[in-house]
């Protein structure tokens, strides 16, 4: 399968609209949470640039709730793949990947609770596409392992 068609599966598993508001963009109201709020209240997923990915929204990641996981991953996932080369590039995938603690897996199980299988699943074909490209910098296997299990679940 080429990286065109796994980006247009992308597209057509994860809707531009409705556009997230800042109502369940965040998780709790603390000013961080806030000031991202303030920041994608919204803005599309398809309209942040590889700059907004790879600076600002990955240092927001932990303020987003899982619906707001769930609207922004597919902007992640077409940057790791169209930036796979870069050093920017596949930032989340980065982030997923490597030795995972018991406290991480129950963090990525609750930040994907609002995926679904084939949501995840396109998660992990991003995940190998990126490992292809760049076998040396992490660990892929134990977190498309925990992905998978959550995918299982939610079959």
């Amino acid at each position: 399968m080429s990286l065109e068609q796994l980006i247009e599966d992308i597209k057509r598993a994860f809707p531009i609209r409705p556009v997230p508001n800042r109502v369940w963009l965040v998780i709790d109201g603390s000013p961080e949470s806030y000031e991202v709020s303030h920041n994608y209240d919204g803005v599309a997923w398809d309209q942040l640039t590889e700059e907004d990915l790879n600076t600002k929204l990955q240092g927001d990641l932990n303020a987003l709730s899982p619906a707001g996981i769930r609207y922004y991953l597919p902007a992640f996932l077409v940057n790791s793949l169209t930036s796979i080369e870069s050093a920017d590039g596949a930032v989340l995938v980065f982030t997923l990947s490597g030795r995972i603690s018991e406290k991480h897996r129950d963090r990525i199980r609750e930040r994907a609770s609002e995926l679904s299988a084939e949501q995840i699943e396109l998660l992990i074909r991003v995940i190998r596409e990126v490992e292809k490209k760049r076998p040396y910098l992490a660990n892929y296997e134990e977190s498309i392992k925990l992905l998978e299990s959550i995918a299982a679940d939610l079959r």
